[in-house]
Formats: structure tokens, sequence, C-alpha cells
């Protein structure tokens, strides 16, 4: 599928899940796409909603929102060196601690934004 044609077929899916807002504070990059392996025909489309980041590690909060109306959202932890670790300086160590209070701050407001 080129690049085009994979742009219209986005926007054709996207089309279909339009009464559906993004949640409060939350964006997307991706279009809705159908969940191959479930039963019930539920399609999803991936969100962002913060991101922190040193030289060697970005925590995020991301998640998927389904069209269901159901939202999940996560805290996730990247090492930018493309590994699990290590974190290789205390100050590094302090810096992702730091995004990771933080993270669960920011993700305090998004669910109580979601259960509003």
């Amino acid at each position: 599928m080129t690049k085009s044609n994979y742009a219209l077929h986005g926007e054709a899916n996207n089309a279909l899940w339009a009464h559906i807002a993004l949640p409060h504070g939350s964006d997307t990059s991706c279009y809705w796409s159908p969940i191959t392996d479930d039963p019930n025909g539920l399609w999803s489309r991936d969100l962002h909603w913060w991101e922190g980041h040193d030289s060697e590690s970005t925590v995020a909060i991301c998640g998927n929102q389904f069209s269901d109306g159901r939202v999940e959202r996560e805290i996730e932890v990247f090492f930018d060196n493309e590994a699990r670790g290590p974190i290789s300086a205390s100050a590094a160590a302090r810096g992702l601690a730091a995004r990771l209070l933080e993270a669960a701050e920011r993700l305090d407001e998004i669910d109580a934004e979601l259960t509003r």
C-alpha cells in the first residue's frame, strides 16, 4: 500500500469513529484500526499524554482508546540507548526518579479527568 493510499484508508477509518473525542489532554498520531483478534469487532487508536526525557531515558504516559469508549493508559520507560538499562550515573537515576514521580502525578490528573 502506498503512503497516499494508507493515508486515505486511515482517514476513512477515522471517519467511522469521528464521534469519539480524544480524552482530555491526549493526542494521537495514529489512525483508528481494527483489533484483529477481537471477537467483538473493536477498534483502537494509540494515545499520548506526556513525556519527559534526559540523555539516557524517556518516561511517557501512553495508552489506547477503544471504539467501545474505554481508555487504557500506562507509564512507560524507554532507555535511549535501546537497552533496558543500566543507568550509568546517580544523577541519571535521580532524573529518572523525578520523571517517574511527575508521571505519577500526571496520571492521577488523567484518571480524575477520565472519571468525570
